[in-house]
């Protein structure tokens, strides 16, 4: 079957003191690095998962050799995956362009999700892809007004231009940016981005709750692991993670 739709994930190849900085000003680089290689491959493996779909992601970083980030929980996330390097200097830029190779190379329409809310599920993904039989650009709002995920029916540059990045206005904008386009645009449920130590510590809390009450699989194992302490090669949970709470955040 010839695959009309794309899904592209963007993000930074792992890689120990380029990662997640904010967070690693608090948590240490290698803490920092386990915990985003398991965030990527779990984010991967769930976007993996969505059926009838190319499959890419655009990758800072990205090895001269094409060499595909590890998961630390031994699956192969990224093995439908076509890599490559992000383009364009500013941020926007290396959005537009990544959302314009998948909308291209699918002919149809094309998500993009970044590697910064693990909780992002296979069937979140697919109800995304439902949103746009009905409109032409759905957002994943972040608490903090950005977006975890964009989705259009074609390509809209200007979504991506004069965007105040980086503040809480980001999904506001791109909405106003789509509406004077004379574009429809709808809300998936909101996820939050993990920025901070205090977004892990939140992190940690739902995530020890929805393992409580889960009735199938979880949408972050790997995650899940690290803030167990129990990847393979980490030394323990954290002591960050802990401070002041439970011994064991999950």
């Amino acid at each position: 079957m010839e695959c009309t739709r794309a899904l592209i994930v963007f993000a930074r190849y792992p890689e120990l003191g380029q990662t997640k900085t904010r967070l690693a000003a608090s948590l240490g680089d290698v803490d920092t690095l386990q915990l985003y290689e398991a965030m990527l491959a779990d984010t991967a493996w769930s976007a993996g998962l969505v059926a009838n779909c190319l499959h890419l992601a655009a990758l800072t970083g990205l090895p001269k050799d094409g060499s595909r980030p590890r998961d630390p929980m031994g699956r192969s996330p990224f093995s439908p995956f076509l890599l490559s390097e992000q383009q364009g200097d500013e941020f926007g830029a290396r959005l537009g362009a990544a959302m314009e190779l998948a909308v291209s190379a699918a002919g149809g329409p094309a998500l993009l999700v970044g590697a910064d809310s693990p909780e992002i599920s296979t069937e979140l993904l697919e109800r995304a892809f439902v949103c746009l039989e009905e409109h032409d650009v759905v957002l994943g709002p972040a608490p903090d007004g950005g977006y975890y995920l964009i989705g259009m029916q074609s390509y809209y540059p200007s979504l991506f231009e004069n965007i105040n990045w980086s503040t809480e206005t980001v999904a506001a904008e791109t909405e106003a940016a789509a509406h004077a386009l004379g574009l429809s645009t709808t809300r998936l449920e909101a996820l939050s981005d993990l920025d901070y130590l205090e977004d892990l510590r939140n992190l940690a809390i739902r995530r020890r709750h929805a393992l409580a009450i889960a009735g199938g699989p979880s949408p972050c194992p790997a995650t899940d692991s690290w803030l167990r302490g129990a990847l393979p090669g980490q030394n323990g949970i954290p002591p960050r993670l802990t401070e002041g709470g439970t011994d064991d955040p999950i």
